[in-house]
């Protein structure tokens, strides 16, 4: 009977210790979780405020209060906003339609660009401002470069390239158009080289946006599913 009584009090006593063992690794798991979604949670915070500030790093660089910036954003939207209009008009597929004209534009783009007029160039008040304007970017490059990924810093990194490219000023273009003239002269102007960097900036900017939200995405179902730890989607071209 002394037998019995010793097995059933350490069978009880083994129990007890696997249900304790249980209900402490369930606390330290359920801890462990509970970190992960902070440290997630903090992950979208720092990547949405870099990205934010990057944004308006990007804007203030081509300010629209700069007649030549702002002439460029409104052919740009009256060129997009022709193009879907006449898709719709003529097939009702305007995004690939659009696509295409944009693709044929790019072709010929001397031609098109010398097609409108325009009266403006870049203020010696602006270049004055480009070394702070360029500090400012590239400061805000560095945050977004830091939080990743790395599909939106590659694209973040192409839109300040293109920014010390227009800083560089007239001489710059005016070099790489004369690399375009054709033997009788005929080709794009320094004026026009520096429009196409425009429009590139400003498509990269775009392009850049829509990564960031993607990023933003991922990062937001990273801190929802699972503490973090969960199946994520990937931002658009992510490797």
């Amino acid at each position: 009977m002394q037998t019995n009584s010793v097995i059933t009090a350490t069978g009880t006593l083994i129990a007890a210790f696997i249900a304790l063992s249980g209900a402490l690794w369930a606390t330290v798991s359920n801890q462990r979780q509970e970190r992960r979604k902070q440290l997630a949670e903090r992950r979208h915070d720092r990547r949405k405020e870099a990205y934010l500030a990057f944004i308006a790093a990007a804007r203030e660089f081509l300010p629209l209060t700069e007649t030549m910036f702002l002439d460029e954003e409104r052919s740009t939207i009256a060129a997009r906003a022709a193009f879907a209009d006449s898709a719709k008009n003529v097939t009702g597929y305007a995004e690939n339609a659009l696509q295409a004209a944009v693709e044929a534009m790019t072709e010929s783009w001397p031609d098109s660009l010398r097609a409108v007029a325009f009266l403006s160039e870049p203020s010696e008040k602006w270049y004055e401002q480009t070394p702070r304007l360029l500090h400012d970017l590239s400061a805000a490059f560095d945050r977004v470069d830091m939080e990743g990924p790395a599909s939106v810093a590659d694209i973040a990194l192409q839109i300040v390239r293109s920014a010390y490219r227009q800083a560089a000023g007239t001489h710059l273009f005016e070099a790489e158009a004369e690399e375009q003239s054709g033997p009788e002269g005929d080709g794009p102007s320094s004026m026009d080289m520096l429009r196409v960097e425009i429009r590139y900036y400003t498509g990269q900017c775009t392009e850049f946006r829509k990564q960031a939200k993607a990023a933003l995405d991922s990062s937001a179902d990273d801190a929802a599913v699972d503490g973090g730890t969960g199946p994520r989607a990937k931002p658009v071209n992510a490797t």
